[in-house]
């Protein structure tokens, strides 16, 4: 089953069961902030297995002689990850404590009308569970407020992704071409740069992996997913556009069969030299430069997604983010971790050892800066000013909605629907869920 369906199983399951909330937490009296008043606690911490959680299983002993509080880690793959949690969350477990979470960016409006929460105003507001030196003011303004759902904050985020636009210098150099701007420049640029050595460009074409690629298109062309009231407006002539544009450039100028491509095939082929231009996550920049396995070390450049003449730019936003589950017994002591997990501190020394992190601090520092491709650094920052969770629609059944949009660029790409048909169906499908 896929990891939508499960979610929106599980979800219809659940909704009708938390209404409600948790359980009482365990609460001691303190009168002032100490990193050891809630010496003795043991919390559970369930995350997927990415970098940023590895990394905190080799310091989190450090965490422990701070503080006197004991962390049991357990990292899953993405997939099992959200399984496990989800089901935890719906049982009201009261041993999870801290868990892993996409938040606004994907399931957060789901989780959020679950009661799946804790929310953590009144924590950060507290003099008395807040250090001074936690400085929330340094997380980059566009990933630290997208974890506010309803005017609850719910997440803390460990990491700050965008997409950009990748391009191979040195063919752009060859041919004479300026990075593009905009989407005219992109689809131009695309076929000027197309050869039978190289696809001029290559993305996402799977259901909801190509909804998140198709996602910057139609933010730059001046669409949304949803309007104000949470109707389905992305078939909209602005959505049209976009995706006429986004045909273009996967039937024309990508690989044969494009519409299978999952995100691991645009990685491949950019590594390989096969693609003149992506548009995906900037956190792949590891990849692209390890000269052990790319062949495009050296000519790599980087640039904020295109826009449509006239439209202000939008970059797309993802974030892995620390929360506490509201049936945890052990609360107060669950945000001395995620204070510590996300401090600026730990943030430098995680971006030191070139992975993405959501302080600006930890951008800033001399170690990282050292080392860093300039190009790809300069685009992230500019996209991060103007960044938003766009992968997802934002509303409680985001999966469901994407892997409806997903069908539908497939449809337009194969040739079976033409674009505006593809999305006309869409939405109406989309209206009929929500």
């Amino acid at each position: 089953m896929k990891k939508g369906m499960v979610f929106f199983v599980i979800l219809l399951v659940s909704l009708s069961l938390f209404a409600k909330g948790g359980t009482e937490t365990q609460t001691k009296t303190v009168d002032s902030f100490d990193w050891r008043n809630y010496e003795g606690t043991e919390l559970r911490f369930v995350t997927l297995n990415f970098y940023y959680s590895n990394l905190l299983a080799e310091y989190v002993d450090e965490f422990t002689e701070k503080t006197g509080i004991k962390v049991t880690i357990e990292s899953f793959p993405e997939n099992q990850h959200y399984q496990k949690v989800m089901v935890e969350l719906a049982a009201g477990n009261p041993s999870l404590d801290v868990f892993a979470t996409a938040g606004n960016c994907n399931e957060g409006f789901s989780y959020h009308a679950n009661g799946w929460y804790e929310p953590l105003d009144s924590y950060i507001a507290s003099p008395i569970l807040t250090s001074p030196d936690w400085m929330p003011e340094d997380f980059f303004s566009s990933v630290y407020e997208a974890q506010v759902i309803n005017g609850q904050r719910v997440a803390i985020p460990m990491n700050a992704v965008t997409w950009i636009l990748y391009y191979r210098q040195d063919l752009f150099d060859e041919k004479g071409i300026q990075v593009p701007a905009t989407m005219e420049e992109l689809v131009n640029a695309a076929q000027a740069l197309n050869s039978s050595d190289t696809y001029g460009f290559v993305g996402r074409g799977t259901r909801a992996q190509a909804a998140m690629t198709w996602s910057n298109f139609l933010y730059n062309y001046g669409g949304r997913w949803l309007d104000d009231d949470g109707n389905p407006v992305f078939n909209s002539p602005e959505g049209v556009a976009a995706l006429e544009t986004y045909v273009q450039l996967m039937r024309d100028y990508s690989n044969p069969g494009a519409s299978n491509n999952d995100w691991t095939d645009v990685q491949a082929m950019m590594q390989q030299g096969q693609a003149a231009m992506i548009l995906d996550t900037n956190a792949w920049l590891g990849v692209f430069t390890d000269p052990t396995k790319s062949k495009v070390v050296g000519n790599l450049g980087a640039a904020p997604a295109p826009t449509a003449a006239g439209v202000d730019p939008t970059s797309v936003l993802w974030s892995w983010n620390l929360a506490i589950s509201p049936f945890s017994k052990n609360k107060e002591a669950a945000w001395m971790f995620i204070q510590w997990a996300t401090s600026a501190e730990i943030q430098k020394r995680i971006q030191d050892q070139n992975f993405v992190t959501a302080r600006e601090s930890a951008w800033n520092s001399e170690t990282y800066l050292e080392n860093v491709n300039k190009d790809w650094m300069d685009a992230t920052l500019e996209s991060l000013d103007h960044a938003i969770p766009i992968l997802y629609a934002q509303a409680t059944p985001s999966a469901e909605i994407n892997d409806i949009v997903g069908a539908a660029i497939i449809a337009a790409i194969q040739g079976s629907s033409s674009p505006k048909d593809a999305l006309d169906s869409a939405a109406a499908q989309v209206r009929r869920i929500l």
